[in-house]
């Protein structure tokens, strides 16, 4: 690797997603090369560029959803750096292949004058727009589930419209029971259940009787607030959902319109389910990804067509990672995305047919895989008997002896996790000689609701005992050496950096927080996640209600016991974390007499939409790796 290699780690995907028209004739390609997001239409045959859209600023396309053969539904949204989730207003905009014909279907933009006429124009709905059914066999039209504007998310009654989406009218066809979270349309396209938020949290079913009127399930039927529907098969009558029970990971129930009963389809002791593949003929589950170490699929109906194709697709390209990206209306075509720990991926065209396959673009043409290092699942017992899963990259397959290492905690913390797969800046630290740990510590999504609750309130205390305690494996392992290693993470991960220094300083060298949260009880009052009362409620249930106890975990009161250097990356727009959670934790040590190396990156908000800044940021964040690593210097 050259020593100016890093720019390749910082270079923005050449394709960001890539879906199929209903007829295969056609593709929706998605980027943000340049910081800009943007979507392009391609002719499938010959990838010639008939037309597209492209956003400034902060704008970024969240979906590209094809209503037809000719015309593309885009759900718009603001995103202020890479590791925030983006901010959706709620409107949804229709257009031509040829990028022509843009116009507001939904939301409070949508509306038309009727000054002078009696003509019916176009109303503004104050609600959000969030797309539920494309509607197969409806060229003109798809289905909308709205939320109004105006009182607390949670208390909103929600509805269904189906819009034109050449004109943007639309006709309300039901309204739900109370807020429903979820509506689930089958195969046909028809709506048929919903799942709606109740008292204690819990999240109760209901069906459509022939009448059209809502009829909830059996009074014992009810979900827990994580669940998720993820389809609904008329010809089977059944309700298909992702919930978990008894502290265990959650499962795939098939649950009967009828008389509610649930029944489980698929399960795994390690992990819920991270992918679900419908068939287009019957609207069952056929297949189910799980993601213990490595991703896996499980076919569960090789008979089905949909199954066997999926079964086929898996033995193909197994060891790496596949991911169906869209599927043509009859299922006769299909686009893939198959990627590994040293691939950012290829998306393939697959005739289902014949099972043919083309590579149609690279996710990222700058990557040489060949160069890139391969990463490994590992499972540990931490201190307390809970099994924790991680993986570790090393920096060369011919070690003499253990190499510096730098622990990499994932950001969230909750709800998320590190998966395997390809990793820009796991691979730009290998490239220099490090290896790299990560770790699913308790509180990450993925394994159940009752590992993920194990880390509420505890994000300066187990969480960092279970990273330690993987920091402590990989040394009596030899893949780590005692004397060389630093922290470094983004967003939570950029806390956890922090808190590591405080809780281990017999381990931690050094620590690098990027966008980093050390000010807990500051968070509410001056983040974004303070702006309305359900992310104050998830930002309460996460941290807990004790200010003390968040206090004694927030960096930023106890700059004496932080003993390691410390590199402070930071946008200067963040609302996630505000930089002046870095700046507040900077004055901190400096009042006790310790260094503090800072980057404050102008106009960038909660991670980097810049190449130019990634590429800054990672050299300043290797430098001072580097240094504190006892690696020689080199130029970057």
């Amino acid at each position: 690797m050259p020593v100016d290699g890093l720019a390749v780690f910082a270079s923005d995907d050449d394709v960001d997603d890539v879906t199929i028209s209903p007829s295969g004739t056609y593709l929706a390609v998605k980027s943000s090369k340049g910081g800009a997001s943007a979507v392009s239409f391609l002719e499938t045959a010959t990838l010639k560029m008939l037309g597209g859209h492209r956003l400034t600023g902060l704008e970024v396309i969240l979906s590209a959803t094809w209503a037809n053969d000719e015309r593309v539904v885009l759900a718009l949204g603001e995103r202020s750096g890479p590791l925030a989730p983006p901010t959706y207003y709620g409107d949804l905009v229709a257009i031509d292949v040829n990028g022509r014909n843009l116009r507001t279907i939904f939301g409070f933009r949508s509306g038309e004058s009727t000054t002078g006429t009696r003509i019916r124009k176009k109303q503004s709905l104050k609600a959000w727009g969030y797309l539920l059914d494309p509607l197969p066999h409806d060229a003109d039209h798809v289905l909308i589930r709205s939320v109004p504007w105006g009182r607390e998310y949670m208390d909103r009654t929600t509805s269904i419209y189906k819009v034109n989406v050449k004109t943007g009218m639309d006709k309300r066809i039901h309204v739900g029971p109370g807020h429903a979270l979820y509506y689930v349309t089958d195969e046909d396209g028809q709506v048929r259940a919903a799942m709606s938020a109740k008292e204690g949290g819990r999240l109760r079913p209901f069906v459509l009787d022939q009448e059209g009127a809502w009829q909830p399930l059996a009074e014992a039927t009810s979900f827990s607030n994580a669940a998720e529907p993820y389809g609904y098969s008329a010809a089977r009558g059944e309700l298909y959902v992702v919930d978990d029970a008894d502290g265990k990971p959650g499962s795939l129930l098939a649950v009967s319109a009828g008389d509610g009963s649930p029944k489980v389809l698929s399960s795994s002791p390690q992990v819920s389910p991270s992918h679900i593949v419908l068939s287009p003929d019957t609207g069952m589950p056929v297949a189910v990804r799980y993601e213990p170490d490595y991703s896996e699929w499980k076919v569960l109906d090789a008979k089905d067509r949909f199954g066997s194709v999926m079964q086929h697709l898996a033995r193909t390209f197994e060891g790496r990672r596949v991911d169906l990206r869209s599927r043509t209306q009859d299922g006769a075509k299909l686009i893939v995305l198959v990627s590994s720990d040293v691939d950012p991926g290829v998306f393939y065209l697959v005739e289902t047919e014949t099972m043919a396959m083309t590579p149609l673009l690279r996710r990222n043409e700058s990557i040489d895989v060949a160069k890139m290092r391969p990463t490994e699942a590992f499972k540990i017992k931490v201190r307390d008997g809970q099994v924790i899963h991680g993986y570790l990259t090393l920096p060369s397959d011919d070690l003499t002896e253990p190499p510096p290492l730098v622990v990499r905690p994932h950001g969230g913390p909750h709800g998320i996790r590190t998966v395997w797969g390809f990793n820009p800046r796991v691979q730009m630290l290998a490239s220099q000689g490090i290896a790299v740990l990560e770790v699913n510590f308790r509180g990450s999504g993925g394994y159940g609701r009752a590992f993920e609750k194990a880390g509420y309130a505890e994000w300066g205390a187990a969480i960092q005992d279970d990273i330690i305690d993987a920091v402590r494996w990989a040394i009596r392992e030899k893949v780590a050496d005692p004397e060389r290693i630093c922290a470094y993470g983004g967003s939570f991960g950029g806390y956890s950096a922090v808190q590591l220094a405080i809780r281990a300083p017999d381990l931690i060298r050094c620590s690098v927080g990027v966008a980093g949260v050390y000010d807990i009880p500051g968070l509410a009052e001056a983040s974004d996640m303070g702006e309305s009362r359900w992310t104050r409620d998830v930002l309460a249930r996460y941290v807990g209600d004790d200010l003390e106890a968040q206090r004694a975990a927030s960096p930023v009161y106890h700059p004496d016991k932080i003993q390691a250097p410390v590199l402070l990356i930071h946008g200067e727009d963040d609302k996630r974390a505000p930089i002046a959670q870095a700046k507040a934790l900077c004055s901190a040590l400096e009042g006790v007499g310790k260094p503090c190396e800072t980057l404050f990156i102008p106009k960038e908000g909660h991670g980097f939409r810049d190449a130019g800044n990634r590429l800054q940021a990672y050299r300043r964040t290797v430098d001072f790796l580097r240094k504190h690593l006892g690696l020689s210097a080199r130029k970057l």
